[in-house]
């Protein structure tokens, strides 16, 4: 093999062998960072749904203790609300005879098993994380309509926009993907400077020199005694 080509087989070779381990290094710390970062921003969106449907409930029953029954005034107020795709209130048997035809297999799970149900979905075509939790009867709720404190009045739909959640990720992963590429490049092009200039070239020379040795020619070690 020509010197020449020994060379540019050390280098690229060298290149690769650099280009993988910093792709896997990187990409794998970058994918870790990407993970926990989205988690963590989910479950942010999701305490803050929870803080919000926390309100609502305590409103919507401290008005129905008051003697309200019209709940309008609420999906009207979170409508306005940024990221609220939909605030849905459907009121159980025990305000309304039928009432409960109209709710959906999530909310009729909710009026069954009194538990909150938290879900991804899309609504209009708009990835949302959906909260249904159930409405309860307290002291106060009684007094107004049938049935006993913990009775489940009403279930409470709201639907939060991830949209800007996801994009705002999006964003991330590719400013993600440009640093790597970018932190590749730079770095292999330090190595390979490295490589030819410090390491190859006294290589090659020692090579150079022991071929002329072999071919008797000691000129190179007479000059430099």
């Amino acid at each position: 093999m020509k010197l020449s080509n020994l060379h540019s087989s050390i280098t690229q070779k060298t290149a690769l062998s650099v280009a993988i381990a910093l792709v896997t290094s990187l990409g794998l710390s970058l994918f870790i960072l990407l993970y926990l970062t989205e988690s963590a921003a989910t479950e942010n969106k999701k305490l803050e749904l929870k803080e919000f449907s926390t309100i609502m409930a305590e409103s919507i029953t401290f008005a129905m203790s008051e003697g309200s029954t019209d709940v309008t005034p609420f999906i009207e107020r979170a409508s306005k609300i940024a990221n609220i795709a939909q605030l849905r209130i459907v009121p159980s048997d025990l305000i309304s005879d039928g009432s409960e035809e109209e709710m959906d297999k999530e909310e009729n799970s909710v009026v069954k098993n009194g538990e909150p149900i938290y879900l991804n979905e899309d609504y209009n075509e708009i990835p949302v994380f959906r909260l249904v939790e159930p409405i309860k009867a307290d002291e106060t709720c009684t007094g107004c309509h049938e049935g006993n404190e913990g009775d489940i009045l009403a279930t409470m739909s709201i639907r939060y926009s991830m949209a800007d959640t996801y994009s705002n990720i999006s964003v991330q992963r590719y400013t993600a993907g440009i640093l790597i590429l970018l932190s590749v490049v730079i770095v292999i092009f330090i190595i390979m400077y490295i490589i030819k200039k410090k390491i190859l070239s006294d290589l090659f020379h020692s090579i150079n020199f022991i071929k002329n040795l072999s071919n008797g020619d000691v000129s190179e070690n007479k000059q430099k005694r």
